[in-house]
């Protein structure tokens, strides 16, 4: 249960670090096409609030943070499935007993 979680989780976490970092790109084409490159920039209107608008902490911090806990989790998930004990018997076992039609004891091994 807690392996299907801290999946989902991660697998939500993923999709923010996405969206962010989609949103910071559209963010710095809006900023190369309002604002063309040269000396100066600097100096045109606008152009410095559409820079911080690209290095806002409003997108890069989601973007950081979605991709670092969807990573942790990610390992998480995969050591919880891993250690996760199994329901089924082992495969492998090893029976002794009577055997059929003799009057000693018979041992047989499964894999």
């Amino acid at each position: 249960m807690l392996a299907w979680a801290s999946a989902g989780l991660g697998a939500v976490s993923l999709g923010v670090g996405i969206w962010a970092t989609a949103t910071r790109f559209e963010r710095r084409d809006e900023y190369d096409l309002s604002c063309p490159s040269g000396y100066a920039v600097a100096r045109m209107p606008g152009c410095n609030a559409a820079l911080d608008r690209v290095s806002d902490a409003s997108v890069v911090v989601p973007q950081v943070a979605g991709f670092v806990v969807a990573g942790a989790l990610a390992v998480t998930s995969a050591v919880l499935f891993v250690t996760a004990p199994t329901r089924e018997p082992s495969a492998r076992a090893v029976a002794c007993g009577p055997g059929p039609g003799t009057l000693g004891v018979g041992c047989a091994l499964r894999f």
